[in-house]
């Protein structure tokens, strides 16, 4: 006959009992599920934070290319209307109906010279210009429908660097 002390050596070698088992695929399995419960949100920030970027450099593209246009006569909107531009989806421009185009910027450009803080009189070397984002790039009502865009006001600077 055996001894309790022969049979819990004997338990002591036997390994992982059913319990224990279990729990540590419980702990593991909670584990896992909150991990994959987080994806979705993680996706969604990545995508909002790769939508930024490609914003930013839209905007840089769409600023240069303003500020390398003719102005015309000081005061004047000559060369500067509203246009459309064409991004993929890291805001590089792309032509229109190309397969990597996935972003449209149009620009409006304010039609009254914005006056600077503290000097009424208005600036006619300055410019408004509101950009509309839209991912829409089938839909006719893209630029119509506030819910399918989102803009950005930005100022641009007609800088002579020819007069002194």
């Amino acid at each position: 006959m055996k001894t309790p002390a022969d049979m819990l050596t004997k338990i002591k070698q036997g390994g992982f009992s059913l319990i224990e088992s279990v729990l540590a695929i419980a702990i593991v399995g909670s584990a896992v599920l909150t991990l994959v419960g987080l994806l979705p949100s993680g996706l969604d920030d990545l995508h909002k934070s790769s939508m930024k970027q490609a914003e930013a450099r839209i905007i840089q593209t769409v600023v240069g290319d303003y500020q390398m246009r003719s102005w015309g006569s000081a005061g004047s909107n000559m060369g500067l209307k509203d246009r459309e531009y064409y991004f993929d989806i890291r805001g590089s421009m792309v032509t229109k109906g190309t397969l990597e185009h996935s972003i449209t910027a149009k620009t409006q450009m304010d039609p009254q010279n914005p006056s600077l803080p503290g000097d009424s009189t208005p600036a006619k070397h300055l410019r408004r210009i509101k950009i509309l984002f839209s991912t829409q790039i089938q839909n006719p009502d893209a630029f119509t429908n506030a819910d399918l865009h989102h803009e950005r006001n930005i100022w641009i600077a007609n800088v002579d660097q020819t007069a002194f």
